[in-house]
């Protein structure tokens, strides 16, 4: 049977949301690469994406309900039906919620690897039992409130714009590892004679040195002026 290939779009919470090239062959997926003709990601894709195949036919993949049946840590499980999970997890919510009211169930969740469907899929339900309610983004919450304090709101700039930028300023970003697709762009805006400067409490590999380094001290926090950086 002929390769195929297959336009696709990467499933994580990313900035990028990097356009996909699927190879498949005899009905399984044979390669994954990024989209060349993408105007943002240029066919540029991280490690984890790339090997995606490698991911979605791993022996290791959980595709059961499973049971812990030994004790915590030991990692025995038993596999059961649907119906037996679905079974069990209705008896337990309703045995916590007669015992300490539906407050005492606490959803969490956030956008790992999915979509807009399945990143919603449980409000309605956890609302109408009346769980507890969370603040979802636990890991991004700080670094909201900080952004709202230095900046006011919470924004973004076009990232495409830093190619005519005359300065670049990562700060406490790990871009070339976390943001590979910001990269192309910043290293095009350095080629085009634009200061790179990068702020960061300790040192991360770039594809690209940048034109200056900052390393913020250990211990009490240290603040920068607005404006301004040190190298």
């Amino acid at each position: 049977m002929p390769l195929e290939q297959r336009r696709s779009v990467c499933p994580h919470d990313c900035p990028s949301a990097c356009a996909l090239v699927v190879t498949v062959e005899d009905g399984r997926i044979a390669q994954v690469a990024g989209d060349p003709e993408h105007p943002f990601t240029q066919g540029v894709i991280c490690g984890k994406v790339h090997a995606y195949t490698e991911r979605v036919y791993s022996p290791l993949r959980v595709l059961h309900p499973m049971r812990r049946v030994g004790e915590k840590g030991k990692g025995e499980f038993e596999r059961i039906s649907w119906d037996e999970a679905i079974e069990e997890i209705a008896h337990r919510f309703l045995r916590v919620i007669a015992q300490w009211g539906p407050e005492a169930i606490l959803p969490f969740s956030y956008g790992g690897t999915l979509g807009l469907v399945q990143f919603y899929a449980g409000h309605a339900f956890f609302h109408a039992l009346g769980a507890s309610r969370l603040d979802r983004t636990i890991c991004v919450s700080t670094a909201y409130a900080g952004w709202r304090a230095t900046t006011g709101a919470v924004t973004g700039n076009d990232a495409e714009q830093l190619v005519d930028a005359d300065l670049v300023l990562l700060w406490g970003i790990n871009a070339a590892h976390t943001h590979i697709n910001l990269m192309t762009f910043v290293k095009r805006a350095r080629a085009r004679g634009a200061w790179i400067v990068a702020i960061d409490p300790y040192r991360t590999p770039r594809p690209s040195r940048p034109t200056s380094t900052s390393r913020s001290a250990r211990g009490p926090t240290r603040r920068w002026p607005s404006g301004s950086c040190t190298s």
